[in-house]
Parts: C-alpha cells; structure tokens; sequence
C-alpha cells in the first residue's frame, strides 16, 4: 500500500502523505516515494513527467487531520540502521529546499519547525506559484492560529 497518493489540479502537483493509520507518521518507504514523484514532477518534458505535463509547483499535504507525527518510530529497530532514517529525511528536506518548483506545506493544524518557539498562528512566508505557472487556491493555504484552526 502506497504512503503517498498524488493529484495534478491544473498545473499544481498535490501530494499527500497518506497514513492515516499510523497518524501520517513517515517511514523510510513514504520518503522514497514522495522522492519519486518529485523526480517526475521536475523531469524535462519526456515521457517521464507526470500526466499533465507543465506541473509549475507542488503542495505537500497529510490530508483533513494532521500532515505528520513525525517518524514512524514503530519502524525502529534501535540499531545503527535506525540511521538510515535520517539519512533519507535529510535528503528529502534538501530536495524539497532546492527543488526548481515552487514547493508548499499545507499544514492543516498547531505546527512546530526547527526553531525552538513554537509558532502556531503565526504567519507562515509562503513562496507563492507565479500567476504565469499556475496557482493554489490560497483559502487552503492560511496559517492555523494557535488553537490549530484555520483562519
């Protein structure tokens, strides 16, 4: 079963972790796949590139509930391989960081980043799709407040 489900809406590439089971919690295999889609997304037109080719830019979403509880600690063997996991989320956060398209979180509750502060509520700088390549509907993307609702 796939950990990650994707949908083309006109140019922007949506692509959802899908483990509502686990609470969306990513695992090594969710990585590699959301890797993938994003080496067809940013593939030169060929036949490689997804259905609906001119994909401009990419929403990452965990769908209504939560976007992610983070590692799927359940996959841990607490040996040297559990290494392995950073390795691939590092890689991940890189590419998206260096990814030529234009890359959004939609998160859809309370969020904490890598700054110590928690900022639930607070303005989220989105780097917006240009008008010439697309758009995302901006209604689902505002920042929650802190209660985690969406303004």
């Amino acid at each position: 079963m796939s950990g990650v489900t994707r949908r083309i809406d006109g140019s922007t590439l949506l692509l959802e972790i899908s483990r509502p089971d686990r609470a969306n919690a990513l695992r090594c295999r969710t990585i590699r796949e959301l890797e993938a889609q994003l080496d067809a997304a940013e593939a030169p037109e060929s036949g490689a590139r997804l259905p609906g080719t001119g994909v401009s830019g990419v929403v990452i979403t965990g769908g209504s509930r939560r976007f992610s509880a983070g590692a799927d600690l359940a996959e841990f063997t607490g040996s040297i391989e559990d290494l392995r996991f950073d390795h691939e989320l590092e890689r991940l956060c890189r590419r998206i960081t260096h990814s030529p398209l234009p890359m959004v979180a939609a998160v859809g509750g309370a969020c904490r980043h890598a700054n110590p502060q928690p900022r639930a509520g607070a303005r989220v700088p989105l780097r917006p799709l240009r008008p010439d390549r697309g758009s995302v509907d901006a209604g689902q993307l505002r920042a929650p407040d802190a209660c985690g609702r969406r303004g």
